[in-house]
């Protein structure tokens, strides 16, 4: 009976998580979601939005993020085999991080 109560807890924690994937854009910078962690990125680290190629068999372009201490990060959950899509985010993103640096006091 523990065993179907694991499973079935199990099963509810990730049909919960997988329902909230994905990247949030607010005014503190990214949320990068995944089934079992989310990453914040403040926009206050980002210097520059790229876009950067997966990985895999069949590389997906995803938008990417370069931080001020020279790290590249890309955002796997907004991968796409589409460059529109690519492109949209990318366009979405790099928008937002330019607004914030524009009034943001810390960033210049």
């Amino acid at each position: 009976m523990a065993i179907y109560t694991m499973v079935l807890a199990g099963g509810a924690w990730m049909a919960f998580r997988s329902c909230v994937m994905g990247v949030r854009i607010d005014s503190k910078g990214l949320t990068e979601r995944g089934l079992g962690r989310s990453k914040v990125v403040p926009w206050c680290v980002i210097s520059a939005i790229n876009t950067a190629d997966g990985f895999g068999l069949a590389p997906a372009e995803a938008p990417g993020l370069i931080l001020k201490n020279g790290e590249h990060r890309s955002l796997a959950a907004l991968a796409s085999y589409s460059g529109g899509a690519v492109d949209s985010d990318y366009t979405l993103i790099k928008s937002a991080h330019t607004n914030h640096v524009a009034a943001c006091p810390d960033c210049a």
